[in-house]
C-alpha cells in the first residue's frame, strides 16, 4: 500500500510513501523504497518500518555529530549484507530539480537531488502530483529547518 500523509506545520512535517530511486551503477534500472521526510532528515529504506526510522531519526538528532551527516545502517541476511536505511541531512541538499524525461532515459515523473557533495539522486513517482507533493514538502522542510538553526 502506498501511503502519502503530509502536514504543512511548523514544527510537524512528514511524507512518507513509496518512490523509485534510480540505482546508481545501472542506469536503467529503478528500485521502489520507502521514502520519509522528517524532522531534518530524509529516509531512504527497504520498507515502512517505522521503528527503525523513528529510532535512527532519534539518535541522529540526538548524536548530531558529523560522522551522522550522511548515513547508511546496513543489516546482514543470512551471508548477504543489505542496505536498510540511508538518511541525508536537510542542509546537505544543494538543489532539486523536476526533470523532463528525455533527462532520464524517457521515465515520466522524475526529480533529481543534488547534495553539496556532487553526488545526485534520482527519484521517481507515479505522478506528476506525487513529484510537486514530494519537492514541495522537501522545500518546505528545508525551509523550517533553516529557520530552527538560525
Amino acid at each position: 500500500e502506498d501511503v502519502n500523509t503530509f502536514i504543512f506545520e511548523e514544527k510537524v512535517n512528514c511524507l512518507e510513501g513509496y518512490l523509485y530511486k534510480r540505482h546508481p551503477s545501472k542506469k536503467k534500472k529503478w528500485i521502489k523504497r520507502y521514502f520519509r521526510i522528517q524532522d531534518n532528515c530524509f529516509v531512504e529504506t527497504n520498507d515502512s518500518n517505522a521503528a527503525i526510522i523513528n529510532n535512527t531519526i532519534e539518535s541522529i538528532n540526538n548524536n548530531n555529530q558529523e560522522n551522522h551527516r550522511h548515513s547508511t545502517i546496513l543489516r546482514k541476511q543470512g551471508s548477504n549484507i543489505t542496505k536498510d536505511i540511508n538518511i541525508i541531512v536537510l542542509e546537505d541538499i544543494y538543489c532539486i530539480k523536476i526533470l523532463e524525461p528525455s533527462d532520464v532515459g524517457g521515465r515520466k515523473y522524475t526529480f533529481s537531488i543534488e547534495m553539496n557533495n556532487s553526488n545526485i539522486i534520482y527519484i521517481s513517482a507515479d505522478s506528476d502530483a506525487d513529484v510537486i507533493l514530494w519537492v514541495s514538502a522537501l522545500y518546505h522542510a528545508i525551509n523550517i529547518h533553516a529557520r530552527e538553526s538560525h
